[in-house]
């Protein structure tokens, strides 16, 4: 089933919207980031495809243009969304690695698009015909003002590290417990 993250209906102002992400070998991701709240009727601002082949790359389709990087599966990664509302301008990032930046008033196509940023739909499958759509998502963090690429990766409270598992886990702390 589809999941959808309403970010609200932001027209100006800076904001980030990250999250971790795992997608186990052999499968892959499909999502959109569109341009309101109403996911029926809303203009899609970005299409991103995890692809599980060849060479786990992610595509990110945007005005008129795919902007493409890379992925890692069987481990977490970080996907980074900046947006600047006011002067038009987005960007996407795997792992704090800059894939592109684009016009963010537009749609995929290259077509002009409400300049807005509304929500996100992760969607079941991968947007690939014969690939399997399986991923798992994480500490999402949406934030308003600018953040430069070495801040994207806020420190977490801890880490369960695999995470999903099927022996073995790993804890741990960013600190020394204290008792209180």
């Amino acid at each position: 089933a589809d999941e959808v993250l309403l970010l609200g209906y932001h027209i100006t102002g800076s904001y980030v919207l990250s999250w971790s992400m795992y997608i186990p070998n052999e499968r892959g991701a499909y999502i959109e980031l569109l341009h309101g709240e109403n996911v029926p009727s809303a203009e899609p601002a970005a299409l991103i495809s995890f692809t599980p082949f060849p060479g786990d790359t992610v595509e990110c389709d945007v005005a008129g243009t795919t902007i493409k990087g890379v992925y890692p599966h069987n481990t977490w990664f970080t996907v980074t969304f900046g947006f600047d509302i006011d002067s038009h301008t987005a960007s996407f990032s795997v792992n704090n690695t800059l894939a592109g930046t684009w016009d963010f008033a537009t749609m995929p196509s290259g077509d002009p698009a409400p300049n807005i940023l509304g929500s996100v739909r992760f969607m079941a499958g991968t947007g690939w015909d014969g690939a399997i759509g399986e991923y798992y998502i994480d500490d999402v963090l949406f934030q308003e003002g600018t953040v430069g690429i070495s801040e994207l990766e806020a420190q977490r409270p801890f880490a369960i590290v695999p995470n999903p598992s099927a022996g073995e886990t790993r804890f741990s702390l960013p600190a020394p417990v204290q008792q209180g």
